[in-house]
């Protein structure tokens, strides 16, 4: 699944489900997370993570993850309508009965993340069996004042060269 499309019943699925702690089987669910850069910076990420929590709508003990039920949902990570990487995995490591909760703690890869202007955009995606109850997207950076103000030298007609200056602004 390395870098491969999402089906598209996942990118725009027919049946939804449009909140947290939704209450239906067979809704796909997803959510982007949007950050403000700041103006004027150029930030670069040094690390991300993704926690959620989920809810079983159905039970979830096919250990196989054959069933179709909450057994075999997933969470994908995904960027420009592809898994971003090995960004994917299954919900229920455990045999989880209907109503049971879970919390997964990814670590994502700066890459994983797309940049759009000033915004920088984390989506997933969970199949269909399971309530995203929660979810939690932490990006750490550093950021830097990206105008820093102009260079300039002059030389005059038969003059040495003089030093360049530099102006920086606050």
């Amino acid at each position: 699944m390395d870098g491969t499309q999402l089906p598209p019943s996942l990118i725009s699925p027919t049946n939804p489900e449009p909140n947290f702690g939704g209450t239906t089987p067979d809704k796909v669910f997803r959510h982007t997370f949007q950050f403000k850069v700041p103006n004027n910076q150029c930030c670069q990420c040094t690390n991300a993570r993704l926690i959620l929590k989920f809810k079983a709508l159905l039970p979830a003990l096919d250990p196989t993850h054959s069933q179709a039920n909450a057994s075999n949902d997933k969470w994908y990570i995904y960027k420009d309508k592809n898994i971003c990487g090995q960004m994917y995995g299954w919900i229920y490591d455990n045999p989880t009965n209907q109503g049971g909760t879970v919390t997964k703690v990814i670590n994502i890869p700066c890459n994983c993340l797309k940049r759009d202007g000033n915004t920088v955009k984390l989506t997933f995606v969970t199949q269909d069996d399971t309530s995203v109850t929660s979810a939690q997207a932490q990006i750490n950076g550093c950021c830097v004042k990206q105008d820093f103000g102009s260079l300039g030298a002059r030389q005059p007609v038969g003059a040495e060269a003089e030093e360049p200056t530099v102006n920086l602004k606050d």
